[in-house]
């Protein structure tokens, strides 16, 4: 996918400024949270350190959803459509299947958190763990022994993926 030009960040920058005004014009109930610390001397300063808080905490989640949102998408659109359906597809039409992979994928996410948020949680804790459970033992082999093979690192992730299953 094509990486956003500096004019399009700046738009996104200028997007987010409303959003940043807003969380800190609502930040003045949790004011509380903020007693202890250093920077809320003053109700203004506490404002505004809540508000840079949970804007760059929104930032950041929208980034990492973002981010998954568009691994998951390429991937239906890549290796399911053009690889596995539709070999001689157009850039065209593989743009196209991207971008309705990208609206589904979405669509889905926001159901599945609509309709049960109180799962969002432990689901997150156990995507990461499991992401990471697979993964490590494979990049682990890669980098410190020469002898790896592709075998080895499929059996590496199984095993990572059995610890994590049982654990």
């Amino acid at each position: 996918l094509v990486t956003p030009s500096i004019e399009e960040a700046r738009t996104s920058f200028l997007w987010a400024l409303p959003f940043a005004a807003a969380l800190l014009l609502g930040a003045t109930p949790y004011l509380s949270l903020f007693d202890a610390s250093p920077a809320a001397s003053s109700e203004a300063s506490a404002i505004l350190s809540f508000g840079l808080i949970a804007t760059g905490t929104v930032a950041a989640l929208l980034a990492a959803g973002s981010g998954l949102v568009l691994a998951v998408a390429n991937a239906l659109s890549y290796d399911l459509y053009y690889r596995s359906l539709h070999l001689t597809a157009s850039t065209e039409r593989r743009i196209l299947v991207a971008r309705a992979a990208i609206v589904l994928v979405a669509g889905l996410a926001a159901w599945a958190a609509l309709k049960a948020p109180e799962t969002i949680p432990p689901m997150t804790g156990a995507s990461f763990s499991l992401a990471a459970s697979t993964l490590l033992p494979a990049l682990l082999l890669g980098i410190w022994w020469k002898r790896t093979t592709g075998d080895g690192a499929l059996a590496g992730m199984l095993a990572g993926l059995a610890v994590c299953l049982y654990y």
